[in-house]
């Protein structure tokens, strides 16, 4: 098979078929991560030494063992319940820091959501290119800018452990800067197309001004990249060569 040949559209299920097998080799390693983090682990024994540090000063016999084993005890025992749940989204929406994040992303995504969606159609009616071209830098750009946008943050936050106050002002510089990025973008494009045909009073062409063209709107972009006929009709074209 060609890059070109019909039959892909048929075969659009192969993506999800070659996502799915991945899923579900890359899913199992989720199996491999312990019950508990390293970093609780040690929370969990610094409480049991300090409790058992206590115990010891008012005489009492009970040592870490004992507070750590309690503590497993009671990780074993409590259940989710609907109590907890309320407790933990009182917890959570009473963080400010939460709260205000949640809102920025939130007006962020509604902000952007109409970029996305029309993101290829931009290229494509900005730059001239084709849906199919259009499609593949959009969805490889974003693919690349979320794999390394992703890795470089989690990087920074790992090995240099910036404080909230940091954090906060560089999400704020990004959000300025992404704006910034969508206001220049508004003025970057391919100079207007002439349109001839019936649209907006334009004359047609003198060739097919006795053509008895239909109003059926069937663009037809011209070899110098800067007229668009309304149709092959008013191209004066007696045949179209699809293949270019």
């Amino acid at each position: 098979l060609t890059r070109k040949d019909p039959r892909w559209y048929g075969a659009w299920w192969i993506g999800f078929l070659v996502i799915g097998f991945g899923l579900l080799v890359t899913g199992n390693f989720l199996v491999l991560f312990p019950r508990k983090l390293p970093e609780t682990l040690r929370r969990e024994h610094k409480r049991a030494v300090r409790l058992a540090e206590r115990e010891q000063k008012t005489g009492g016999k009970r040592n870490v063992e004992f507070f750590s084993s309690l503590a497993k005890t009671k990780s074993k025992e409590e259940k989710p319940t609907l109590r907890n749940l309320l407790k933990a989204l009182k917890r959570l929406f009473t963080n400010k820091i939460w709260v205000g994040n949640l809102f920025n992303t939130s007006v962020y995504v509604l902000g952007v959501s109409g970029y996305w969606n029309f993101k290829p159609k931009y290229l494509e009616t900005q730059f001239r290119q084709s849906p199919t071209t259009a499609s593949y830098y959009t969805g490889l750009a974003s693919f690349v800018s979320l794999v390394f946008g992703t890795g470089l943050g989690g990087a920074v936050l790992r090995w240099a452990h910036p404080g909230p106050r940091f954090v906060t002002g560089y999400n704020i510089f990004i959000t300025l800067l992404t704006c910034a990025s969508y206001i220049i973008l508004s003025f970057v494009g391919c100079p207007r197309l002439d349109v001839l045909g019936p649209v907006d009073g334009s004359p047609p062409p003198g060739c097919s001004s006795e053509c008895g063209c239909s109003e059926r709107y069937s663009p037809m972009c011209s070899l110098d990249n800067f007229t668009l006929y309304y149709s092959p009709c008013y191209a004066g074209c007696l045949t179209v060569n699809t293949t270019a």
